[in-house]
């Protein structure tokens, strides 16, 4: 066999082994930060800022480090 015939061969594997790993994935990436949402949604205003404090705390912890 001719070395370009195997080579587009192997791309087409490639490619459709992508494709299937595409469409196994869920729709909604989102669904943990819409999770989160509404938690957020479900406090008081107080409470929602605390968490927002809290979260705002801990992502700043890695960039002093």
């Amino acid at each position: 066999m001719k070395p370009a015939l195997i080579a587009i061969a192997v791309l087409v594997v490639v490619v459709l082994a992508g494709l299937v790993v595409r469409r196994r994935r869920p729709e909604n990436r989102m669904e943990g930060v819409d999770s989160f949402r509404r938690h957020m949604d479900a406090l008081s205003s107080d409470s929602r800022r605390d968490v927002i404090d809290r979260v705002r705390d801990a992502q700043r912890d890695p960039e002093e480090q």
